[in-house]
């Protein structure tokens, strides 16, 4: 008979709470190792497993529960099948219950004293428990520091720095190697001896070259190459999700970075756009010029100074020497992809409006660059030096000159003679008139004016379509005002960092195109001095080889043309977390797309760019001759008066006359 009650008793009841205000009140009792602590990057707080090492002693303490409770019933679902016992135990039971809730206080005490004494320290051991098992699975790995998956690591700061090490080795070989030939020259001299002379083989041994340089400049591309090595394995910059605090006056904001994007590094950029199905080309153009091509320029240069004629002729080394100087800023397409990347991922969106101090809170997207940019800049600079200095001295070496006479047009030469001889200058216009065509100076002053006025124009308009609220009317710059743009890419406008990326960008961008250009017109319009032709002639090609104008708009096109044809860019699950966190808004959706509409500026500096390659080499052209001219009659005053003194010193008298300069008939 009971275990028949027993079974009429069973079935389902309902239980009935109804409660208002209900708040959760409990403290936190935590440690931190300070030590280890610091050592974790503020954009590693997101993750617990990061911060979960550090985190000591963890317990909840005095936790407090309060509520308004209305209602406490137990009913019997309606058409349920069960017996009049339990019908009758349940009603019961829901008197009681609901005697229980008009105790409201007594009820509140009770549950607060269950959580003290039951809740609270079974709370403390999950927490401890789950602190312990994040601190197992240890922090997540840098991007591009994580070997992983199929992805390698790439950015090794340990090698980087190692290959920096030696590059700033060799460069001290060179400089002491400098010093102590000079010093050795000078001690023979003063004992009246001449330095031993070895056979004509190399630009390394001519006598256009200083002795000092001689090994000087190998080791100083051995450390360009070391630079470079090093700059690889390396972060170049990275972009962060950042906290920015302060007002508008300079000096005033604070920014904590708190989740890492993306992080730039040769190799490690190679490799991500390798792997994305949209943009995969860009990747080839990033490895050829910035990857491959600087070692290449150095190997070439190398080979220019120390190979023999036997293996490399003199007119064979001028044309490497001349190619790779005036290609080698294309190493700058890595540099100026950075720059255009982080202009696209420039966001801001503010979380509070500025009180009556002028303080905001603002979350930020910026990139702030790393001390791999300023060593790839710095071996990029290298190696343009060196390749002039190549340059310079092959054209001073009296074979090439022979060449170079040789290889020039005899229209050339004869207009090139006359102006030496009868105006000493390189260009006289009213002298030469037939010399050069009015196309031609249209050409050259259309270049300048068009290359001034689409700098000045809109040249693109970036605009970020993203889960959360931003702003919709984008970002709008010109090639000029993108360089005062750059260092408020970075959280940290004042950095070094930022600020070299800014000189970067005006040196080889605004400046060098514009000197060159000014160069041209007072070389073509104006008057420059027989004894001004070769520094004018070395410094013309200095501007153009530096001038990278051309290749800051075509990295330009090339990667805002890239991102904008991805259709949309999924953002990790953490990554919206933040971003709801930070904005108190629900993401919509999970992709973020870049759009992008190029402006005038584009097309009017493309036009100006195309007229002052071609132009630009036709008033080379000319100074070249008039170089060769001039370095040929300065080559023929020399060997007159060497021989004049070896006669006046054997007694014989000797009457001299002046050579003149050659005819149009010559």
């Amino acid at each position: 008979a009971g275990g028949a009650v027993i079974r009429d008793l069973g079935g389902l009841a309902n239980l009935v709470v109804r409660l208002s205000n209900p708040q959760f009140q409990g403290g936190i009792f935590a440690g931190l190792n300070k030590e280890a602590f610091d050592k974790v990057p503020s954009n590693r707080y997101v993750y617990p497993q990061c911060v979960a090492p550090t985190v000591q002693h963890f317990q909840l303490l005095d936790p407090q529960l309060s509520f308004q409770l209305h209602e406490l019933t137990l009913a019997m679902p309606r058409g349920s099948s069960s017996s009049p016992l339990a019908v009758e135990a349940t009603a019961a039971l829901s008197a009681l219950l609901n005697a229980v809730a008009t105790y409201h206080d007594a009820a509140v005490g009770v549950l607060q004293g269950y959580l003290r004494a039951q809740a609270a320290p079974a709370a403390t051991d999950l927490g401890q428990a789950w602190l312990a098992t994040q601190a197992d699975a240890g922090c997540p790995a840098q991007l591009g520091h994580s070997t992983t998956g199929q992805n390698v690591g790439l950015i090794i700061p340990w090698l980087g720095h190692f290959f920096l090490v030696v590059a700033a080795i060799l460069a001290a070989l060179g400089g002491l190697s400098l010093v102590g030939t000079q010093w050795y020259l000078d001690k023979l001299a003063l004992v009246g001896r001449k330095p031993a002379q070895g056979p004509r083989v190399a630009l390394a041994v001519s006598e256009a070259v200083p002795v000092g340089l001689r090994v000087t400049v190998p080791l100083l591309l051995g450390a360009c190459v070391f630079c470079l090595l090093g700059s690889n394995f390396l972060p170049m910059a990275e972009t962060f999700v950042s906290l920015e605090q302060g007002g508008s006056a300079p000096g005033t904001k604070t920014a904590t970075e708190v989740y890492q994007v993306v992080v730039y590094s040769l190799l490690y950029n190679i490799q991500l756009l390798y792997s994305h199905p949209s943009v995969w080309w860009l990747a080839y153009v990033v490895a050829i010029f910035s990857g491959v091509f600087p070692y290449v320029k150095l190997g070439g240069i190398c080979a220019g100074w120390c190979m023999g004629e036997t293996w490399l002729t003199s007119r064979w080394r001028g044309r490497v020497l001349l190619l790779l100087d005036q290609a080698g800023k294309l190493a700058l397409v890595d540099i100026f992809m950075i720059q255009y990347i982080s202009a696209a991922l420039r966001v801001r969106v503010a979380l509070t409006d500025a009180g009556a101090g002028g303080d905001s809170v603002s979350v930020v997207l910026r990139t702030d660059g790393e001390i791999g940019l300023t060593v790839f800049v710095v071996a990029t600079v290298g190696s343009l030096a060196l390749g002039h200095l190549c340059l310079y001295y092959h054209e001073r070496d009296r074979r090439t000159r022979l060449d170079l006479l040789g290889g020039v047009s005899r229209v050339s030469l004869n207009r090139a003679s006359l102006f030496l001889r009868k105006s000493r200058s390189v260009y006289e216009l009213d002298a030469y008139a037939a010399g050069r065509s009015r196309a031609k100076s249209a050409a050259l002053v259309a270049s300048a004016v068009l290359i001034f006025v689409g700098m000045h124009l809109p040249a693109a308009t970036i605009r970020l379509d993203a889960p959360v609220s931003l702003d919709r009317h984008g970002t709008t710059f010109s090639m000029w005002g993108f360089a005062w743009l750059i260092p408020h890419l970075s959280s940290r406008p004042g950095s070094f960092a930022a600020v070299f990326a800014q000189v970067t960008y005006v040196v080889f961008v605004l400046v060098t195109v514009h000197c060159h250009l000014g160069l041209l017109l007072v070389g073509w319009f104006g008057r420059v001095p027989s004894n001004l032709i070769r520094s004018t002639t070395s410094l013309a090609h200095t501007l153009f080889a530096w001038s990278a104008t051309d290749v800051a708009l075509g990295t330009m096109v090339l990667v805002l043309a890239g991102i904008s044809s991805v259709d949309s860019v999924t953002l990790s699950p953490d990554m919206l977390d933040v971003l709801a966190s930070l904005t108190g808004e629900q993401p919509a959706g999970n992709g973020v797309r870049v759009r992008v509409a190029f402006g005038a500026g584009v097309w009017v500096l493309a036009a100006g760019l195309a007229l002052h390659g071609w132009i630009g080499r036709v008033v080379m052209g000319h100074l070249e001759a008039a170089n060769v001219l001039q370095s040929m009659r300065e080559d023929v005053d020399r060997c007159r008066e060497q021989v004049e003194r070896e006669v006046e010193q054997e007694g014989v008298e000797m009457t001299t006359s002046v050579a003149s300069p050659p005819t149009d008939s010559d």
